[in-house]
């Protein structure tokens, strides 16, 4: 078991496009979806297992075969932040029924703005940690 856990992101553009397509989820931080990645590295104090509250941390990939990737990646961490600002969304004494419901909230907010934009394809990878009481 862990002792202590610290979080840190960056993102940086590539050599293939002109937009970053990435973005994050950090404490309630996430990137505009204009970005050209990250100007510093984003990090948390060290959070001590014996810590009581929890957290939260994603990454989202827009997809770059698809359209408007930076947007379904920006959407999807606005969703998060959104889903998260609500703790009653938070079941602690089981977490899956909780990531269930983010994900079906993240996706159809993709689908959503996939229709409000008329385009054919839009989508967005999410990877993710849950960090409560010493465990991940």
């Amino acid at each position: 078991m862990f002792k202590k856990i610290q979080v840190a992101c960056f993102s940086h553009i590539g050599k293939a496009r002109k937009n970053n397509e990435d973005n994050y989820y950090l404490n309630g931080e996430y990137m505009p979806s204009d970005n050209k990645g990250s100007q510093t590295i984003k990090s948390t104090n060290p959070l001590s297992v014996d810590d009581k509250r929890w957290y939260f941390y994603a990454v989202f990939d827009g997809m770059g075969g698809g359209d408007y990737g930076e947007i379904a990646s920006f959407r999807c961490a606005e969703a998060t932040k959104s889903f998260f600002s609500n703790r009653s969304n938070v079941n602690l004494c089981d977490i899956t029924p909780t990531l269930q419901n983010l994900c079906t909230i993240v996706n159809d907010t993709i689908f959503e703005e996939k229709q409000r934009l008329g385009v054919y394809q839009m989508g967005s990878t999410l990877v993710s940690a849950f960090v409560f009481a010493g465990k991940v």
